[in-house]
């Protein structure tokens, strides 16, 4: 797809914006395939396992056990029943549940995204709101590890609100990077 729309935009900068996994999915690919983006924008994005307050790491390992036991049991997290818009599959889930549990970001045949991402070499802006409970700062900064990434909250704004307020810092800061 992005081959297809650099071939749309003529030249123009193409920024990846993703919201919660789909901010971390793309740093993901990015650090493991290479450039293709000219710039990510991290919206809520985050990745657990890597708190420094072993209270925090035992309540999100807590919850991330309890998760991947209904996960197993059911076959999918049932998102639905709190609002979603789509369950959650089996596999993403056994994968949380493993970064969480052994303090990492690796894929499944050991590629380590948590290091691969520090040597992302486009600019990397991290949003997020100041009133994010599932996204803590510290799991902000610590998936945005690259030496020119920015940060700018939005202020009063939790996990999914930040999305709609997002526009104004996101277009702000792409203009600011395409200029130079």
């Amino acid at each position: 797809i992005a081959a297809w729309i650099r071939t749309q935009i003529q030249g123009r900068p193409l920024w990846l914006v993703g919201h919660s996994l789909g901010g971390l999915t793309g740093i993901a690919h990015h650090a493991r395939h290479g450039r293709l983006f000219d710039g990510i924008v991290a919206i809520s994005s985050g990745v657990w396992g890597f708190e420094s307050s072993w209270l925090v790491y035992w309540q999100r390992r807590a919850l991330m056990t309890v998760a991947g036991w209904l996960v197993r049991l059911i076959g999918r997290l049932p998102s639905r029943w709190w609002g979603n818009s789509t369950d959650e599959a089996a596999t993403y889930w056994a994968q949380l549940v493993s970064w969480t549990k052994h303090r990492c970001w690796r894929a499944r045949d050991g590629f380590d995204y948590h290091q691969a991402a520090q040597d992302i070499d486009v600019p990397c802006i991290g949003l997020r709101g100041s009133r994010d409970r599932l996204v803590r700062l510290s799991d902000h900064t610590e998936l945005l590890r690259m030496p020119q990434a920015e940060f700018c909250d939005v202020a009063d704004r939790g996990h999914m609100s930040t999305v709609r307020d997002a526009a104004e810092p996101i277009i702000k800061a792409i203009r600011r990077h395409t200029a130079s």
